[in-house]
């Protein structure tokens, strides 16, 4: 299935992936117990498939030559996500300061659009092109 979608199949052999260490290579039988796997050597303690799964994958770089991008992991310093009810909707003080700067922002315009320039050129066309002193208005 992955072939047909266009993605690189590599044929690993999978023998003594799941009781291989990936932290000291030592392979032992005795090491896995059904979904634990404890290492009999350094005493590695991981979660069964997830060690073979690591295994096959350095079988595969090694074998291969593979080269493989560096991931980029996710910060640990963060804040735990918060659990938001229903219809509640998060307002973090970035979404808070947003929100007030673009509405204080909106009401000293007043006015949609640029009226001063709009009047500006208004008065030029009916004073054959000669500007007419405009009044003073705290909307310009």
């Amino acid at each position: 299935m992955a072939s047909l979608s266009g993605k690189v199949v590599f044929k690993i052999n999978p023998r003594h992936s799941s009781q291989e260490c990936s932290a000291c290579h030592h392979i032992d039988a005795a090491s896995r117990d059904g979904e634990k796997f404890i290492c009999t050597n350094c005493g590695h303690v991981d979660d069964a498939n997830l060690q073979a799964a690591r295994n096959i994958k350095l079988i595969a770089v090694n074998q291969y030559r593979l080269t493989l991008k560096q991931i980029k992991k996710v910060r640990r310093d963060l804040p735990e996500p918060k659990q938001l009810l229903l219809f509640e909707t998060p307002t973090t003080e970035s979404t808070v300061a947003k929100r007030r700067q673009h509405h204080a922002h909106r009401s000293k315009r007043g006015v949609p659009g640029n009226l001063g320039v709009q009047l500006d050129l208004f008065f030029q066309d009916n004073n054959n092109g000669t500007t007419v002193p405009r009044c003073e208005s705290p909307y310009f």
